[in-house]
C-alpha cells in the first residue's frame, strides 16, 4: 500500500497529513481517506498532532467558533471537557487542546 504525505502551508501555519487511499470507498492512490497521523506547525506555537479524531475535532471546533465570530457572534465553541475549545479573551482568542493522555496538562494556545 502507498503512503501519502500531504503538505498545506499558509502564511505562518504548516498542516501535514499522512495516509492511504481508501479502496473500499474507491479512491485512487493519490487520494487520503485513512489518516494515519497529522502535524500542525505554527510559527511560535509549539508543534501539534495526532490520530484523524484531534483532527477533525480541531476542524469542527475551529470552523464553528470562525462562522460565529465573522457574524458577530462572540461566543465560546467546546467544553472544558471536550479534546478542543475556543473562546474570544480581550482582542485575541484562546485555543485550549487537552489530551486523551492522562496527565497532560491542556495546552492553551492565544491566537490573534
Amino acid at each position: 500500500m502507498i503512503q501519502l504525505n500531504f503538505q498545506y502551508s499558509h502564511n505562518s501555519a504548516r498542516l501535514n497529513v499522512e495516509g492511504l487511499p481508501d479502496k473500499s470507498l474507491g479512491h485512487d492512490d493519490s487520494r487520503i481517506g485513512i489518516i494515519s497521523t497529522w502535524t500542525l506547525q505554527v510559527i511560535g506555537l509549539p508543534s501539534l498532532e495526532g490520530k484523524k479524531i484531534h483532527l477533525e475535532s480541531l476542524m469542527k471546533v475551529v470552523l464553528s467558533y470562525t462562522r460565529n465570530y465573522l457574524s458577530g457572534i462572540n461566543k465560546p465553541i467546546g467544553d472544558t471537557i471536550g479534546p478542543i475549545s475556543i473562546r474570544a479573551i480581550e482582542s485575541d482568542h484562546l485555543l485550549t487542546l487537552r489530551s486523551s493522555q492522562e496527565g497532560i496538562k491542556p495546552l492553551e494556545i492565544t491566537i490573534d
